[in-house]
């Protein structure tokens, strides 16, 4: 098992974050992708924003994860923010690091990420057809609500959310939002 070492991205990191994303995309289709042109200015562009975080995990000091958080908004994204929500997007692993533990890493500090940051609860879009990272979610407390929707590729993904605990000077409580 590779050390794994998760931190937040820095701008530097954008091109390896675009390649890990568009490698696990790729093996995960069987090779059939279509890369959007400007992936690389998007994502530059979304580290650039105060809103939204990158996560890279490494393994023997290589970039082999990434992850992406931001506050949730309304309309799917366009809205105004959603006070209490993060949004996780973005979670994905070199194809040849599956299986690893790397995936789980990224997701558990995007987790402290919100709660560290007051999060009440984080939600997160995942493809219908994607069981490996269905059963990720599901390992750290992410549960299906029921909701699906058709992405920009003509895909089914449903919508999962995770409930975050708390701890206030009083104690423990659960918040359901």
């Amino acid at each position: 098992m590779p050390n794994i070492e998760v931190r937040d991205a820095e701008l530097s990191d954008a091109r390896c974050v675009a390649d890990i994303w568009l490698k696990a995309h790729a093996a995960r289709r069987s090779g059939r992708f279509d890369v959007p042109a400007d992936l690389h200015q998007r994502i530059e562009e979304r580290m650039r924003s105060r809103d939204s975080s990158y996560a890279v995990a490494s393994a023997d000091e290589c970039i082999v994860g990434i992850g992406n958080h931001l506050p949730a908004r309304e309309n799917d994204g366009v809205g105004p923010v959603i006070p209490g929500l993060m949004h996780l997007s973005m979670i994905a692993v070199h194809p040849e690091h599956w299986g690893k533990g790397i995936g789980k890493a990224l997701t558990l500090y995007c987790i402290a990420r919100a709660r560290k940051l007051g999060y009440r609860s984080i939600q997160l879009w995942t493809h219908v057809s994607n069981e490996r990272a269905q059963r990720l979610y599901a390992s750290v407390g992410f549960r299906e609500i029921g909701r699906e929707k058709i992405d920009e590729r003509g895909e089914r993904i449903g919508l999962y959310r995770l409930e975050l605990e708390f701890r206030s000077e009083y104690g423990s409580d659960a918040l359901s939002v």
